[in-house]
């Protein structure tokens, strides 16, 4: 009974990250299968107490979506990579995984692109695609195109919620009204709409940090440490909390925008 409850309960966990997920898990002196809408499988036999998820082959997603989310997921310390799967050691570190991977496949890139286009649909207007224009700015002088503007944005704040939590990574802020989606290449200088929708080209953050990252008086070096502009002030920097800022937990699709935004900053 207490198998079928746990394994119940990982069915659950599972399948809020979009069914995009099987878990094989291995646990002493039990095996049980259990198959959600033929979706998702989870097994329970007995072998070395591991845990492994891999990507179910059979599911409608895109390749570079789930390798992404494993990458990350490594990245963050959710599991150890081995060939196309993650091995996990414990149900906790699985509960975790899990969680983290709900949030991430609503984020990674398809996810925000495949909700941008579902937006407009309900406004009556479709999309080019992510090698688009159809968000530049600079061409938003009709009211469908502010219609488009105004969806994109939602859809990119929605996309950095879900990845950074709805916190502020340097501040610990979770107040929505005071956080801001930062752009890192900024959206009229993005080169398509999929760089304008792509979270990694994004850094959810407090209004007085976005303010400073916007105006290129701070931005971030490859392993997440701040990098002030000599332009900023002592006043600015004390107010930042620069002296003892966290380092911001990047992953490695950060580190090309990132490097763009320091190179400005600099010159």
């Amino acid at each position: 009974m207490r198998c079928m409850t746990t394994a119940s309960f990982l069915a659950t966990a599972i399948l809020a990250f979009f069914r995009l997920l099987r878990c094989a898990i291995r646990m002493p002196q039990a095996r049980i299968a259990v198959h959600c809408r033929d979706r998702v499988s989870i097994t329970w036999a007995a072998a070395n107490s591991a845990v492994r998820v891999n990507a179910s082959p059979d599911l409608e997603m895109r390749p570079r979506t789930t390798k992404r989310v494993l990458r990350r997921l490594a990245e963050e310390g959710l599991g150890a990579p081995e060939a196309d799967h993650l091995r996990f050691e414990t149900l906790a570190e699985l509960r975790a995984a899990c969680l983290r991977a709900w949030h991430l496949f609503r984020a990674l890139p398809d996810a925000p692109e495949a909700a941008f286009e579902a937006g407009l649909k309900q406004e009556g207007q479709s999309w080019s695609g992510p090698d688009s224009q159809d968000l530049d700015p600079n061409r938003a002088t009709t009211r469908e195109a502010q219609v488009r503007l105004r969806v994109g944005q939602n859809t990119f704040r929605a996309a950095l919620d879900d990845y950074w939590g709805g916190r502020c990574p340097l501040t610990g802020i979770t107040d929505r009204a005071l956080l801001r989606a930062s752009h890192i290449v900024p959206w009229a200088e993005c080169k398509s709409d999929g760089q304008r929708l792509d979270v990694f080209n994004g850094l959810l953050l407090a209004a007085h940090w976005d303010a400073a990252f916007d105006a290129f008086l701070v931005s971030f070096d490859g392993e997440g440490r701040a990098v002030p502009s000599p332009k900023l002030s002592e006043a600015a920097a004390l107010a930042l909390g620069l002296a003892d800022v966290p380092q911001l937990i990047l992953a490695a699709d950060h580190i090309g925008p990132l490097a763009w935004h320091r190179e400005r900053l600099l010159t």
